[in-house]
């Protein structure tokens, strides 16, 4: 699936084109983009992140490239990103974190319950 962002000036015109003239595209609902934020790995602001939750607690270190990258580094010819103080040292890692958040994956998992009585 697909999670499209466009202006709101748009969006009747964006969604009318693509559930009227193309059959095979289906709206799904809140439920269908949780499932698939989380098979994904992927963080939802309010649930697996808030204010009291920084990106390498919540597992997005990834988002922000490596100690070296513009992002991370003034000396790399990038601008600091807000908030980069409360989260990085000054060589660019990150700094310590007391809690982190996790992904669960159970292999040879039954989700029928009835089986799982057996």
């Amino acid at each position: 699936g697909f999670e499209i962002a466009v202006p709101a000036a748009h969006a009747v015109e964006v969604a009318s084109k693509l559930l009227f003239e193309d059959p095979s595209v289906n709206p799904t609902g809140l439920g269908a983009r949780d499932s698939l934020r989380l098979e994904a790995g992927l963080c939802l602001y309010g649930n697996d992140l808030d204010h009291n939750t920084t990106p390498t607690e919540g597992t997005l270190g990834w988002t922000m490239g490596g100690p070296k990258s513009r992002r991370r580094s003034k000396d790399g010819g990038g601008t600091l990103f807000l908030g980069a103080a409360h989260i990085l040292q000054p060589d660019g890692k990150f700094q310590k974190i007391s809690k982190k958040r996790i992904g669960i994956l159970f292999q040879n998992w039954n989700t029928n319950h009835a089986q799982n009585q057996k």
